[in-house]
């Protein structure tokens, strides 16, 4: 696609989507959408049980300034939930549900 093409596409709440498509149950969700990681995560927090999702694997990315203390307040939230089993922060972390 050359620099004057435009795509047009449709954003979707991740809760609507989810309850469109009846998905209740995740075994592995990647994430790695360079900055928007943060607002996913707060709204899965806010509107689904994150029990539900068996696996993490979230890259958080730190090129704007509040990126750190948000990816902590995020992860203290997720270990509610789940146990970190490999943390490069800021590169990859990985999240395993409690059983």
């Amino acid at each position: 696609m050359g620099k004057n093409n435009l795509e047009t596409i449709e954003l979707k709440d991740i809760f609507e989507f989810m309850m469109e498509e009846k998905i209740d149950q995740i075994a592995l969700m990647k994430i790695n959408i360079e900055g928007a990681e943060y607002d996913l995560l707060d709204r899965l927090i806010e509107k689904t049980d994150l029990q539900n999702i068996q696996n993490l694997q979230i890259q958080f990315h730190d090129f704007f300034p509040a990126a750190k203390g948000r990816r902590n307040k995020l992860v203290k939230q997720i270990l509610l939930t789940h146990e970190c089993t490999a943390s490069f922060p800021m590169v990859w972390e990985f999240f395993k549900v409690r059983s």
